[in-house]
């Protein structure tokens, strides 16, 4: 029976059973999150849910000093046995507290180390990211924010408020018209009678974490294509419209090619909504950005030696000092995707799985599994923080 110490420090079982997912999932939280709040604890070394895994032997690492091993697939899979009243070998019918647990244990180890994940463009991604979040649930209604006409001749966002007045300006916040799904990628696991005794818990985790992180690699460019090229199935996620590199320099007279002139006015254009932080192209776009035309160099000049000078140091726009670079081959050549990553990207993580897969699980007798685990990507504040410029003629 799974156990924890409860606030008052003494040792409470808990029953975990199909009741703590389905109300979990009623209120769109993980197990964790349930278990945590409901059943507070004392402990400042671990919090309730990772107490219960303990108990029933659910843990990832071993402790050498103290002889702990690591759990085998075995001994979660199959009861164990007991004696009854006439000292028989009877089986425990009903399915053990760790095998309730599993399914949970396990996807909080994949969603802690895909927190460290260390693939390169995932890494990357990651860091671009205005909000990234977690849900329990595969439909969300996805917000939408509205700020009102802003910049035109019916902008009133600078106007003073009357006395007695409502705000002139308003932002609001509604969700979209329809609810959005949550892409799932099941994610199987078999594991041989023969295996069983051998396959120890960190093992599976470390195999279930690996093909999400190949997953989410790829999942990853997508995303790139999408943001660029917009989602047919999503009127809230629209491609983005773009201005040439020529507008800015009529020097420009070939396509490919930009100048220094053309990649500042570029930063500088809509500074007062937007500051182009990180830039999305492919290796052929990022090449004839560091070869600009009248890229300034460093001389050698000596600012020691006598001089009728006045230096200037610009105080507004400070654009970005160093615009971090995202290289991806899903990005069309010769066009640059600049972005305010304040502001322009958030995903959301499904990492519960489906009651009704969890509980399959636990009832059957199988050995074999799977985890679900969804993400999404949208633009929280709509096209406004991306700036698209293509090397055109």
């Amino acid at each position: 029976m799974p156990k924890f110490i409860d606030t008052d420090g003494s040792q409470q079982e808990l029953p975990i059973d199909m009741s703590h997912y389905r109300a979990a999932a009623e209120k769109n939280i993980s197990l964790r999150q349930l278990v945590n709040s409901k059943y507070p604890t004392a402990s400042e070394k671990s919090d309730t849910f990772t107490q219960l895994c303990a108990s029933e032997g659910l843990f990832f690492a071993g402790d050498k000093a103290t002889g702990v091993k690591i759990p085998t697939l075995k001994s979660i899979f199959e009861p164990g046995s007991s004696f009854d009243a006439a000292g028989a070998v009877t089986s425990d019918v009903s399915p053990p507290g760790s095998r309730y647990l599993f399914p949970a244990a396990v996807l909080e180890y994949v969603e802690s180390k895909l927190k460290v994940d260390r693939t390169t463009n995932v890494m990357a991604f990651n860091a671009l990211l205005a909000m990234d979040y977690s849900v329990a649930n595969s439909r969300i209604d996805q917000p939408v924010i509205d700020f009102g006409k802003r910049g035109g001749p019916e902008d009133t966002s600078s106007q003073s408020r009357g006395q007695l007045a409502g705000p002139v300006s308003m932002v609001s916040i509604t969700t979209s018209e329809r609810a959005y799904r949550i892409p799932n990628e099941a994610i199987g696991l078999e594991v041989s009678n023969e295996a069983l005794q051998y396959t120890t818990l960190d093992l599976v985790g470390m195999a279930i974490t690996r093909q999400a992180e190949v997953q989410e690699a790829a999942r990853v460019n997508a995303w790139m294509s999408e943001m660029l090229n917009g989602n047919v199935d999503d009127a809230y996620n629209s491609a983005l419209t773009s201005v040439t590199a020529k507008s800015y320099d009529s020097a420009i007279t070939t396509a490919g090619t930009l100048t220094q002139k053309a990649w500042v006015k570029y930063l500088y254009d809509g500074i007062a909504t937007r500051r182009v932080d990180w830039v999305i192209c492919n290796l052929d776009t990022a090449l004839a950005i560091e070869t600009r035309t009248g890229r300034p160099t460093i001389t050698g000049d000596d600012p020691n030696s006598d001089r009728l000078d006045a230096k200037f140091k610009v105080e507004f726009p400070q654009l970005t000092t160093n615009v971090k670079m995202y290289i991806s081959e899903d990005i069309p050549a010769g066009t640059v995707v600049g972005i305010d990553s304040r502001y322009a990207i958030s995903r959301v993580t499904n990492s519960l799985a489906s009651v009704s897969d969890v509980e399959q699980f636990i009832m059957r007798q199988g050995k074999g599994f799977f985890f679900q685990r969804g993400q999404m990507v949208y633009k929280p504040f709509g096209n406004e923080p991306f700036h698209v410029m293509t090397l055109t003629v």
